[in-house]
């Protein structure tokens, strides 16, 4: 089976914790789901988007998987990935 891209995702350094929600949520969905439990994104952290097998990876990667899943919906908007190009 093809990994494919699933989420949305915000990964906090620090701590490794990562933080998703399913599609077709946005990373400020996820910033915003994340203050509504009063957790507090700080420091180094990065947007990326979680797999179907649960890998975190950042933007590039995330976009030559969903390419290679034939996920993208649209051409790319500019040199950052993002969720309009998937869902």
């Amino acid at each position: 089976m093809t990994e494919r891209i699933v989420a949305a995702a915000i990964c906090m350094h620090e701590n490794k914790l990562v933080l998703s929600l399913p599609q077709p949520a946005r990373h400020c969905d996820v910033q915003q789901a994340a203050a509504r439990l009063g957790l507090v994104i700080l420091g180094v952290h990065e947007q990326g988007f979680l797999t179907s097998t649960g890998r975190f990876v950042r933007r590039a990667p995330a976009r030559l998987i969903a390419t290679e899943a034939d996920q993208l919906i649209r051409k790319p908007i500019s040199h950052t990935f993002t969720t309009e190009e998937v869902w």
